[in-house]
């Protein structure tokens, strides 16, 4: 559906009485939910929780009572959706921006047009994503910086306008950090439940954008991979994780999922060009294009364009295209980036040694490199690597600040370990240490502290 807005329209004059009531409910909802996060989260994302819950609410005011361009036709889809019964709106249920379309146009039908409330319940998905962000990165093995983590992610500009805006960003965002914590929860305790549910999560998230598949196909696929760090599982456990996985894709690719790309995967017209075609087909050309002469049309200078287009979807606007302040404002997006790939290149031999943090870069790796495919310029790729940038900013506080306190890097922990024996005998207690073994292993072997 295509509708003309007027641009110089406010969200506010859009919705009635009920609405701003509702719109407030919502964000009271949002606020009750962040203070029940806020008792059970680390002691040093706190006050991050509570300023970055503060600066969302301030402009979803702001986005809601004073910007002008902030009612687009997509919200407007949602309102004209919600206008018909309710048996139609359930029947119009879809993937990708459809799902959000239907979503918002079920809340409407429901509750009437508020804008304000579906900016709120995006601020609860932040909220989420915020608490299993810091929870991903414990789990991983972080010790320190937790603080950085939590307070990069709550005063990140991008990360402020995406979890707030009417798009399906903040769900999808929740649902990658959430499904990675509970997959790496299942892999260091070998749980079912815990795959399973980051199954569903990765699923939602799929739902709301395709790219994310490749979440899912993880969490069938990583389970082989013999890797330290992980429990022990059968093989019948990880066949099941695989079929799991396995029948969700093919209930998602049967559902409609992949209805864009089957004139490209059709077996008789397959090719690479036709394909990276129809994935470009409908992305926005304009100044911000980068590589638009970079289009795979063969399976040859396929191999130079993906890396390229990695590249430039992490880490673009790069210096030579800004020709606008906006684009210097966005220079500060891509600079987190390099900060984060730096970090992780640096500790990438930590990292792989370590089956969460490597199974949750891998399997984000994958993701990114299909949304790098079919993005053409440098907004839209602000907009799809921000889903990834809780996993990854996790990842990297592990590689920089895993491992406890003081201890040598690559010694192991039960290495030159002083054996310790307890005698009592009534109130008396003697301790005595078996200085000797540990003593005579340093004398066989000198370099054993390098």
């Amino acid at each position: 559906m295509n509708f003309n807005v007027d641009s110089t329209t406010l969200y506010a004059d859009l919705m009635s009485a009920s609405g701003f009531v509702w719109g407030f409910v919502g964000v009271l909802i949002s606020f009750f939910f962040m203070m029940r996060l806020l008792v059970i989260t680390e002691a040093d994302a706190k006050l991050p929780l509570v300023v970055g819950w503060l600066l969302r609410f301030l402009f979803c005011l702001f986005n809601t009572l004073v910007l002008t361009f902030s009612v687009d036709a997509f919200e407007f889809e949602a309102y004209v959706l919600s206008q018909f019964p309710i048996g139609d709106i359930m029947a119009e249920f879809g993937v990708n921006s459809g799902f959000y379309t239907w979503f918002c146009a079920v809340i409407y039908h429901l509750l009437g047009r508020s804008p304000l409330l579906l900016q709120a319940l995006n601020i609860i998905f932040w909220t989420i994503a915020q608490h299993y962000m810091v929870k991903t990165a414990r789990i991983l093995g972080a010790k320190h910086n937790i603080g950085v983590l939590a307070w990069t992610y709550a005063l990140f500009p991008a990360a402020i306008f995406f979890s707030t805006v009417i798009l399906r960003e903040a769900i999808c965002i929740a649902g990658i950090v959430a499904g990675t914590y509970f997959w790496a929860y299942a892999s260091k305790n070998g749980s079912i439940f815990g795959y399973l549910l980051s199954l569903a999560l990765f699923t939602l998230a799929a739902i709301c954008h395709y790219g994310c598949v490749f979440l899912i196909l993880g969490v069938g696929v990583i389970p082989f991979l013999p890797r330290k760090g992980s429990a022990k599982q059968s093989g019948g456990f990880r066949v099941f994780i695989l079929v799991a996985s396995l029948g969700v894709l093919t209930s998602l690719t049967f559902g409609g999922m992949f209805s864009a790309l089957a004139p490209a995967l059709n077996p008789e017209t397959v090719s690479v060009a036709r394909l990276g075609g129809v994935v470009e087909d409908g992305y926005e050309r304009g100044r911000s294009d980068y590589m638009d002469k970079a289009t795979a049309t063969s399976t040859a200078n396929l191999f130079w364009t993906v890396p390229l287009r990695i590249l430039y979807f992490m880490f673009a606007p790069l210096p030579w295209m800004v020709q606008r302040v906006s684009d210097a404002a966005a220079l500060l997006d891509s600079f987190i980036y390099v900060v984060i790939a730096f970090v992780i290149f640096k500790n990438r031999n930590k990292i792989y040694r370590n089956h969460s943090a490597f199974s949750a870069l891998f399997s984000t790796l994958m993701a990114v490199i299909v949304f790098s495919f079919g993005t053409l310029n440098f907004g839209t790729a602000m907009r799809h690597r921000a889903k990834f940038l809780p996993v990854l900013a996790a990842v990297a506080i592990f590689g920089y600040g895993g491992g406890p306190k003081g201890r040598l890097v690559g010694m192991p922990s039960n290495r030159l370990q002083l054996q310790g024996g307890q005698r009592s005998h009534g109130k008396r207690r003697e301790t005595a240490i078996a200085w000797r073994p540990a003593l005579g292993a340093l004398q066989k072997n000198p370099n054993i502290l390098l």
